[in-house]
């Protein structure tokens, strides 16, 4: 079962603003990525499945036309 979560997503760069995702903050809490488990891409969208602290896993989406990130547990 998948629920929406708000959450700041902190990243490092290389070619563009949002390559490899660092920290999630979600729950009031910042998450350390332990592991991307894996990524890929649609025409607008990067994706990531995340392995965080507290062993959590997340599925991250940027979305790059509305600069924005969508985050759901898996």
């Amino acid at each position: 079962m998948r629920r929406e979560i708000d959450s700041i997503v902190e990243c490092n760069s290389s070619y563009s603003s949002c390559d490899y995702p660092k920290v999630i903050q979600w729950e009031g809490k910042r998450r350390s990525v332990k592991t991307i488990i894996s990524e890929w891409r649609t025409p607008i969208e990067k994706h990531y499945q995340l392995l965080v602290a507290e062993n959590l896993f997340l599925e991250v989406v940027f979305n790059e036309i509305q600069n924005n990130w969508k985050v759901e547990m898996i």
